[in-house]
């Protein structure tokens, strides 16, 4: 997923607090391209995703002043989603 934010085509991504699935907002040229990004995730393919959903999402507003990323993901997922 760091690899896909660093290309420009992950907007945001992240799981749930009480790991009942995630949010992935790509951004892609194509549904198609979404599908090949989520089949290619290494998630998907060690099986820890059992299904998921594609839709197409058209932003009319965003405040990038409230959205606020773990300074370490990964302390992030390792605490049920609770900021260390």
């Amino acid at each position: 997923m760091f690899g896909l934010l660093d290309q420009g085509k992950v907007v945001a991504a992240g799981s749930f607090p009480n790991n009942s699935g995630g949010l992935y907002l790509y951004e892609v040229e194509s549904r198609e391209a979404a599908e090949q990004l989520m089949t290619a995730d290494p998630y998907f393919l060690g099986n820890a995703i059992a299904e998921y959903h594609i839709a197409e999402w058209e932003v009319h507003g965003a405040n990038p002043a409230l959205l606020q990323v773990a300074k370490d993901p990964a302390a992030l997922h390792r605490n049920n989603g609770r900021k260390a």
